[in-house]
């Protein structure tokens, strides 16, 4: 599945629509929505604790369970924290080439292709 976000953003990656520019902003939601959920899954699980009555010295004893995520999903977390991770190094990999095979350095010997198509659309 991730890779299919990156192919979908290769597609997408159209002359002058900015495609690259908001795709950008997803990671920036994902964590925000994901980070906000993991804040409230500890502390609903620290109310838990706080209700009960016995206390046992040491460490709170967490019974962790499966409700405090979204849908009773907890692998729905782990994969939007994957898919945020994809897309920010998928995207500096996307800026790197295209940066590198684009211009005229002397580091872009190893993509003619690229350019040579460039110079017979102009």
């Amino acid at each position: 599945p991730l890779w299919c976000v990156a192919i979908l953003t290769l597609f997408l990656d159209i002359d002058g629509i900015g495609t690259l520019t908001w795709i950008s902003f997803i990671p920036l939601v994902i964590l925000l929505c994901v980070g906000t959920k993991l804040e409230m899954i500890i502390m609903e699980m620290a109310l838990e604790i706080q209700d009960r009555a016995s206390v046992i010295k040491g460490a709170p004893v967490v019974e962790p369970s499966n409700k405090f995520f979204w849908f009773h999903r907890p692998d729905w977390v782990l994969f939007f924290i994957h898919l945020t991770l994809f897309q920010n190094a998928f995207q500096m990999a996307h800026f790197v080439w295209t940066v590198v095979c684009t211009s005229n350095w002397q580091f872009s010997y190893g993509c003619k292709a690229p350019r040579a198509a460039a110079d017979e659309l102009r």
